[in-house]
């Protein structure tokens, strides 16, 4: 008879050899990470349709932050460095239960080449980030940062340019300030039944924008080429508001569930489960 009963196990996939360590303390941090970001107005449907139960924009037209980042270094897990990787990264800012928090649709991330890619497992199945691997460029040209992310290689998702103007308190900045919300769902092995997790699990970020590298300018947003199997499009700017250059260190401690959406699953009558199935 086997031995290896659940106190015996790994923290995580595969239970005798995880992929990472448990968290201890600050679990995902990032050293001198560049990010160009974008804040814009989007269409109102498109939002509500991708928004979980109980989350609603906090602002009408719902107001985004589209931004694409390189982090020199990362670490995620106690003691896990993995090297860098570039983002892209949409955040929508919601309301759930009087709080406001900024709500994380698309993630994307494209590790450097060397880096281990064990942060991918990390980020998405412990933190809940809904990680794709993409091909993604940032790189600063004629004045302007811009990044571009391609699934795949020649077909681009996103094209996000800023051009620095002026020097900004890193309090302007409109992010970080409020906490951040993510979906996190693991399938069931059973066919037809509900997840085996479906969580909405909130982060904080701790981070700390240079001063000496921090400001604001113009800025543009698009998404280049519509496809449904990565429909960013439908975010697509019906407005830009601001865009921002910004240097930061940050420190995302574990996160916390506000929601388990099994619970009111469980509650529902026997039909409305068929159905929802």
């Amino acid at each position: 008879m086997g031995r290896l009963t659940p106190d015996k196990m790994g923290y995580n996939m595969p239970v005798i050899a995880p992929l990472y360590r448990p968290p201890q303390g600050i679990v995902h941090s990032f050293r001198n990470q560049e990010i160009a970001m974008v804040v814009y107005e989007a269409d109102e449907k498109a939002v509500l349709d991708i928004l979980p139960p109980g989350v609603e924009p906090t602002n009408s037209p719902p107001q985004l932050n589209a931004w694409i980042a390189r982090a020199g270094l990362v670490t995620g897990g106690r003691d896990n460095p993995v090297g860098g990787y570039d983002e892209l990264q949409i955040a929508i800012h919601v309301t759930y239960e009087g709080q406001r928090y900024v709500y994380i649709p698309y993630f994307y991330i494209s590790p450097s080449p060397g880096s281990r890619s064990d942060i991918l497992g990390y980020i998405r199945h412990v933190r809940g980030y809904p990680a794709k691997t993409a091909w993604i460029t940032f790189e600063k040209d004629l004045g302007q940062y811009i990044g571009c992310v391609e699934r795949p290689k020649r077909k681009r998702l996103a094209t996000l340019t800023v051009q620095p103007e002026v020097s900004c308190a890193p309090e302007d900045i409109p992010m970080g300030k409020e906490p951040g919300l993510l979906m996190k769902l693991l399938p069931n092995t059973i066919e037809g039944e509900p997840p085996s997790v479906c969580e909405l699990a909130q982060f904080s970020y701790n981070w700390a924008p240079k001063a000496d590298l921090s400001y604001q300018g113009s800025g543009t947003l698009t998404f280049d080429s519509p496809t449904d199997i990565d429909p960013l499009y439908k975010l697509a700017p019906t407005r830009i508001l601001s865009a921002w250059y910004f240097v930061v260190d940050a420190d995302i401690p574990q996160g916390k569930v506000v929601k388990n959406y099994l619970e009111d699953w469980k509650k529902a009558p026997t039909k409305a489960r068929k159905r929802s199935s």
